[in-house]
């Protein structure tokens, strides 16, 4: 028999700063990832953040959610939430919980759930439910700019998580040739002035709502602040209880997140990007600019790739992806990338009848 326990923002609030908390073997959230979620600009003081499962009074699984909403073709604004992690307990898997978790996240939200970046299972599941429809799919590509053995081998066996060291001396050694090449083709920024910021003021979010087009779920100032401000990745130099407790991710060696005002020649704001690096994968979850700042863009992101070190670069922006194929040479390796998202059928008759999406909308931004 499952126990339940729904928790809203007060309940995830004392809930993760409780005793039964801190002794927990399996953390179903982290402390700072649920003061990012308490502080969600468009969570409801009543909606679910976190569903947790429970037999013979232990920890089976948990469910995060993530409350969002976007206007309809009439525009009138439809509240979703997305799922955000799933994770069963080894000893309970095979038991059908990870189903019994998102059917109770289906009925908490009537239906009105979306979801990406889920793995070959979770989609099985998904379509066995069958409450969830096709929402769009983003054509991507990945840059392989430095060496990242360490990163990119571990993944795919355990054997290379044992020679993670090794892996790492390597990158240091190949990396040290690699970036000379960088003293005969530096990506330069011409005439472009560049401004870092840490906080969207009123000016960039006036400048964001007149280029977000057509954009479904309409970030402003108010959310990427909210970003900014609360990630949900920590910096620190060693893994510590908390990321060994919690089975997603709560800490990197390098975690940056930064906001770049692009200006052109004529002091003219161009394109405003909001990059995150993570232990040398950098992405740009939010970009927006002009109809004559597409080129700007693409040169302040090559920029970034060498003042950054950048192992890795992924976007999902089409227009970027295009013109940064056409001219990075100095790139070691290229690849597709893509990434799918679902909606609850429930929504997807609602949806309007174009839009877009960035790609770090839902909880992507934010790792």
């Amino acid at each position: 028999m499952i126990r339940w326990k729904l928790l809203n923002r007060r309940e995830l609030d004392a809930f993760t700063g409780s005793e039964a908390y801190r002794r927990m073997p399996h953390l179903p959230i982290s402390r700072h990832r649920a003061q990012s979620q308490i502080a969600n600009p468009r969570a409801g003081a009543e909606d679910v953040l976190l569903i947790l499962a429970f037999r013979a009074d232990k920890l089976a699984g948990y469910l995060g959610l993530l409350p969002d909403f976007f206007r309809d073709r009439a525009g009138r604004f439809q509240v979703a939430a997305w799922m955000s992690c799933i994770w069963v307990d080894e000893s309970q898997r095979g038991q059908g919980i990870a189903r019994q978790l998102v059917e109770k996240a289906l009925d908490v939200y009537e239906g009105r759930l979306l979801a990406t970046e889920f793995t070959a299972p979770a989609k099985r599941l998904y379509d066995k439910l069958g409450s969830f429809a096709d929402l769009t799919r983003l054509e991507g590509r990945r840059w392989y700019l430095r060496s990242a053995l360490a990163r990119l081998l571990p993944p795919r066996h355990p054997f290379f998580a044992r020679m993670r060291p090794l892996l790492r001396a390597m990158d240091r050694l190949a990396n040290a040739v690699l970036d000379l090449r960088w003293l005969f083709g530096r990506p330069g920024l011409g005439e472009l002035r560049l401004e870092f910021v840490n906080r969207v003021d009123e000016e960039l979010g006036a400048f964001i709502r007149a280029h977000r087009g057509g954009d479904l779920f309409r970030r402003g100032r108010e959310e990427l602040n909210w970003m900014l401000e609360l990630p949900w990745i920590l910096q620190t130099p060693q893994p510590d209880d908390c990321a060994r407790r919690y089975a997603f991710s709560a800490q990197a060696r390098r975690f940056v997140q930064s906001g770049v005002k692009v200006y052109g020649r004529d002091g003219r704001l161009l394109a405003f990007l909001l990059f995150t690096l993570r232990d040398g994968h950098l992405k740009l979850p939010y970009a927006y600019w002009t109809d004559d700042g597409l080129e700007a863009a693409a040169r302040v992101v090559r920029w970034h790739w060498v003042a950054w070190r950048v192992d890795l670069f992924t976007t999902f922006q089409p227009n970027l992806v295009e013109v940064l194929s056409a001219g990075t040479r100095p790139a070691l390796a290229q690849r597709a990338q893509g990434r799918a998202y679902l909606v609850g059928k429930s929504l997807a008759e609602r949806l309007p009848g174009e839009f877009t999406i960035q790609e770090g909308d839902g909880d992507v931004g934010f790792t």
